[in-house]
């Protein structure tokens, strides 16, 4: 994956341009991006999303503390992908897919899902462009110039229509008070992203969706897709964290790699739990019976 690359090439810079003296036959062939905006993209790649994957690892760490099953599901994923290699030895055209298609990459999923980097993402037709067409529960529409459209990505990951889902965990301690009480789509399930079949993921679920990949965007090397296609596929429009279309996050595939390297390298070798200092030391703690520690982590838990 070379960003780099792909950004002088699309400015005109190959190494044929840069060893071949122009003449008035073959002249230097035009910089079709300036000085200037290869260096703000390489910005982008390298500096603008640290903070919304810095984000994403911090919630996934936190989801991962509440969910301990979830979390031991990783590591008995991470150690069948990378088995007894040393760090020094992963390679990312080795590991990558493995790790995006299994649980590394259901649980940068479920955590994208419920705390998307942006929470609205702003759409608009120019005043000069004609009418957009937009499709919505398979009717058509037509979007007037000069019109901005918001994009609530935290409502879409969230509509039962386009999601497998159970029933919740505990109906009487709901994940929200209000929305989704009568199914777990408020909940931190990665599982839900693991495909029992061919088609579609119908683990915990008592729903099953057929997805239809011919209406998913066409991934590109700078981009990608946001989830793989070894997990769930939603429905097009119902899985936006990067945004969809041409106009999707530049650097999606740059972030996921980010984000389940670090993963990678945590829960391979440690585990996460939460912090219970405030109702017993760690003395105290070693010193539990199995049950008592329980009900100190519950009581962490229920806070």
């Amino acid at each position: 994956m070379d960003l780099m690359g792909s950004l002088l090439k699309g400015a005109g810079i190959t190494p044929e341009s840069l060893s071949q003296a122009p003449s008035p036959e073959k002249p230097a062939p035009k910089q079709t991006l300036s000085d200037s905006e290869i260096m703000g993209n390489a910005f982008v790649f390298l500096l603008a999303g640290h903070e919304t994957a810095a984000n994403s690892i911090h919630f996934s760490c936190v989801y991962l503390a509440l969910h301990p099953t979830s979390q031991r599901r990783l590591q008995a994923s991470l150690d069948r992908i990378f088995g007894s290699r040393p760090i020094s030895e992963w390679d990312y055209d080795r590991d990558f897919n493995p790790l995006f298609g299994t649980m590394a990459g259901a649980v940068l999923a479920e955590e994208l899902r419920l705390i998307p980097p942006v929470s609205a993402i702003p759409k608009c037709v120019p005043n000069h462009s004609p009418p957009q067409p937009l499709l919505i529960n398979g009717k058509e529409y037509s979007i007037p110039p000069a019109t901005y459209i918001n994009l609530v990505s935290l409502a879409v990951h969230r509509n039962p229509k386009s999601w497998p889902a159970g029933p919740p965990t505990d109906p009487d301690h709901p994940a929200h008070p209000t929305s989704n009480p009568d199914n777990d789509l408020e909940e931190f399930k990665p599982e839900r992203w693991i495909r029992a079949d061919g088609k579609n993921n119908s683990h915990d679920s008592t729903t099953t969706l057929d997805t239809d990949p011919a209406s998913e965007d066409a991934p590109n090397t700078a981009t990608g897709t946001s989830s793989s296609a070894n997990l769930h596929r939603p429905p097009r429009g119902a899985y936006i964290p990067f945004s969809e279309g041409y106009r999707a996050c530049l650097g999606r595939r740059f972030a996921q790699t980010e984000v389940l390297a670090v993963l990678a390298v945590i829960f391979k070798f440690y585990s996460v739990e939460l912090a219970v200092d405030k109702y017993a030391s760690d003395d105290e703690v070693e010193g539990m019976e199995e049950e008592e520690k329980r009900g100190v982590w519950e009581k962490v838990r229920g806070e």
